[in-house]
Formats: C-alpha cells, structure tokens, sequence
C-alpha cells in the first residue's frame, strides 16, 4: 500500500511541477484538460489517482510525453530540456535585439552608408 501511495504522490509533484513551470493556475491547467479545478487539485493533492484518458490530457497540456509523469525527479531533470530550451531562446532574441539595434544606430547616425 506505501509504494502506491508513493507512486500517487511521485505522479502529483509531477503534474503540479509541471503546471508550476508552464505558469499555470489550476483553474486553466483544469480547464484545458476538460476537468474540474477541484479535481486538479486532488489529483495535485495525491488524494485521487489519474484515469489513463486524464494523465495523456495533462500530459499533453503540461507538453510533456506521458512518460514523464512517471519519473522520480532529481533538482528537475524531467523539465530540464523545456527550461534549457526557453532559455537559450531567450538569449538569442536579446542577442538579435542587441546586433538590430547596434545596427540601426550605425545607419541612422550614418545616413550615407
């Protein structure tokens, strides 16, 4: 009984994890995946254990693969790749900011160039 407690509780940090991380409240993390937020909330909770149907819609709203709901994390590994990712997105856009605008002052202040 302790291990599927346990699991109960692993695939709820999880999915409260993963809604965290995507800046979600419960309110739209239930409401994109067709459930109520008090539902969420216990599943959230560990008190209720998800149907296969609502792990894939949590899943797919969270963009995670199913599988990842699963994992025992350790310091974010299961949301590393996502956070990595927006991350680097974000230093290439400042990057591509930084060079237009460097860019457009060489021009401006150069009108003949």
């Amino acid at each position: 009984m302790e291990r599927i407690i346990a699991f109960r509780q692993l695939i709820a940090a999880n999915i409260k994890k993963g809604r965290q991380r995507m800046g979600s409240s419960q309110y739209k993390l239930a409401e994109s995946c067709d459930l109520s937020p008090s539902y969420l909330a216990e599943l959230e909770g560990g008190k209720k254990f998800p149907s296969i149907p609502t792990l894939l819609s949590i899943s797919e709203s969270l963009e995670l693969q199913p599988y990842q709901l699963f994992l025992k994390e350790e310091k974010e590994v299961i949301f590393d790749k996502y956070s990595l990712t927006v991350s680097l997105i974000n230093k290439i856009k400042l990057t591509i900011n930084k060079n237009l605008n460097e860019i457009k002052e060489t021009y401006l202040s150069h009108p003949d160039l």
